[in-house]
């Protein structure tokens, strides 16, 4: 172990906190606007600008205009996100010039959201709460019976009622733990933004008549870690397109500025590789990946463990890792849309797949045609050299590794092999 590594990611941290509490963002009135290609093509730019001159002619200092990546609901592009503090996040969908005026004055400045412009209309800004259940297939099959019915049942006994309080299922929050002696489920409470454990229907029972009809959080039941998935559950969750996702690698996709180092640290970036640092056994990490059962993104679905431990047994004393982003299927953007989204999750994880296998340098092949994520890129790499986490010694460890993008011109397939 090597204390100094987590004592320097730890300062790392604290000055993203810092940054996060000057913004003050959670004391605001937040317009979240995306920004990627496909985003900017539906017109996002111009949505940015409107908005920007109506918060200016306002005066108002307790509005923020905050840009994000994509979430990847192309067809309702530009997406706009406007959070008040202690109330549901309203998610609008193609939204224009005249539909900017329309938020900014009626939902904004006036209080009233836009119901008829809501995204998919799945959500009610107007209910008192709205709970979302994790229905992976560990999470339900450990709460007996059906869950929703349950939930019904309780409210019914309390005298709440489907006007006050709505429900969704969704996919995994990603808190499953294999040591974890009980077997719970779990639930979130929005707009609380409270993960609680359910371990039967009496935990329901005490959530439903202490948190949902006393307003008293169950402080027994609340889960003290955030889950992976938590913050874009926390914003998206009322929507079914989203709800029924299990984010992992398009976790922070939609929720942070991806042009930002000191936002993916506040959602715990580079979190694990200094974990990985301080550890310092790259047998330890492939073991790791190897039983999660990560597998490649591409058709083949490769495992991940699998190739990290061949990497690591071949020959030769200088290796390098290379993230093949050329992305050459026509209509295929899962590689831009990481690279656009979330640059620095990439990054993350090319310097604890390098450390895995004893690499010292990286590529990023990345097709030319890609101007926004080569863009993003490189002011993260950028930004990882100036903060230590790429170069000589990374975070105080006695590993080294940099990474170097490479162009393509346009080939249908050019990959790794």
């Amino acid at each position: 172990m090597n204390g100094k590594i987590l004592q320097r990611y730890e300062e790392l941290a604290c000055t993203a906190r810092q940054f996060m509490e000057k913004r003050d963002l959670a004391n605001k009135i937040v317009i979240q606007v995306g920004s990627a290609t496909c985003e900017n093509a539906a017109g996002a730019k111009e949505v940015f600008s409107e908005f920007k001159k109506h918060v200016e002619a306002s005066g108002r200092s307790d509005i923020a205009i905050h840009k994000v990546g994509c979430t990847g609901r192309c067809s309702c592009e530009p997406i706009v996100n406007v959070i008040v503090p202690g109330k549901f996040p309203v998610k609008y969908q193609c939204v224009d010039r005249e539909l900017v005026h329309r938020i900014f004055t009626q939902h904004i400045l006036g209080g009233t959201p836009l119901e008829d412009a809501i995204l998919d209309k799945s959500g009610s800004p107007l209910v008192k709460y709205d709970l979302l259940f994790c229905t992976s297939d560990r999470c339900r099959k450990n709460f007996p019976g059906d869950i929703i019915e349950a939930l019904n049942e309780q409210l019914a006994a309390v005298g709440l009622n489907n006007g006050e309080v709505i429900a969704s299922q969704a996919s995994c929050f990603g808190l499953c733990r294999r040591e974890t002696s009980d077997q719970p489920s779990f639930m979130l409470v929005r707009p609380a933004k409270i993960v609680y454990r359910l371990c039967g229907r009496e935990d329901l029972a005490k959530i439903v008549r202490e948190h949902l009809r006393d307003g008293k959080i169950v402080e027994e039941l609340r889960v003290k870690d955030e889950p992976i998935a938590q913050r874009f559950f926390d914003l998206f969750g009322d929507v079914a397109f989203f709800n029924k996702q299990s984010r992992i690698a398009l976790r922070n996709s939609g929720i942070i500025d991806p042009e930002s180092i000191e936002e993916y640290i506040h959602c715990h970036g580079f979190e694990a590789l200094a974990r990985v640092l301080d550890k310092n056994n790259p047998d330890w990490v492939i073991n790791e990946v190897t039983e999660s059962k990560l597998r490649g993104r591409g058709g083949g679905g490769y495992p991940t463990g699998k190739k990290w431990a061949l990497g690591r047994a071949s020959a030769g004393d200088v290796k390098y890792n290379i993230c093949n982003a050329d992305e050459g299927d026509p209509g295929a953007f899962m590689d831009r849309s990481m690279l656009e989204g979330d640059p620095m999750s990439v990054i993350e994880g090319m310097i604890i797949g390098a450390f895995a296998i004893g690499a010292h340098k990286g590529f990023v092949y990345i097709r030319a045609e890609y101007p926004m994520a080569i863009r993003r890129l490189e002011l993260a790499i950028e930004s990882a050299r100036k903060h230590g986490l790429l170069g000589d010694n990374i975070m105080g460890s006695d590993f080294s590794y940099d990474i170097e993008i490479r162009l393509g011109a346009g080939a249908f397939v050019c990959g790794e092999e």
